[in-house]
């Protein structure tokens, strides 16, 4: 669903069909964003409200709802060899920094042994 200002009327709500494989944020990209809007113009938010707001009060020119995509969507676009587009996936709770570490090695981490002790 789209959210544009309309004026001085307020509020256009309206359908945008997308077409394309999921996840719907990629394709909202490919057809619609990519090449028009700058990446740094675009801002994120999980709030309805708070989209809404910001195209009521001026702060942006149109809010985009989407529905929520799964890890085997984001999974699908990665095997295909393809792209999100940038700041695209959303996660909560959000693990720390540091915290979770996915080796790029296929082959097992082997530890290393401490010194003996002299």
């Amino acid at each position: 669903m789209g959210i544009a200002r309309a004026g001085d009327a307020g509020i256009e709500l309206g359908l945008i069909e997308l077409r394309g494989e999921p996840p719907a944020v990629r394709v909202l990209h490919h057809e619609l964003l990519d090449g028009v809007v700058p990446i740094d113009a675009l801002r994120f938010t999980p709030d309805v409200h708070e989209a809404l707001a910001a195209v009521r009060e001026e702060r942006a020119i149109a809010a985009y709802l989407l529905p929520p995509t799964t890890t085997e969507r984001i999974r699908a676009v990665i095997d295909r060899g393809e792209r999100l587009p940038p700041k695209s996936t959303y996660f909560w709770p959000k693990p720390r920094t540091g915290m979770v570490l996915m080796p790029l090695d296929p082959s097992p981490v082997t530890p290393r042994r401490a010194a003996p002790a002299s």
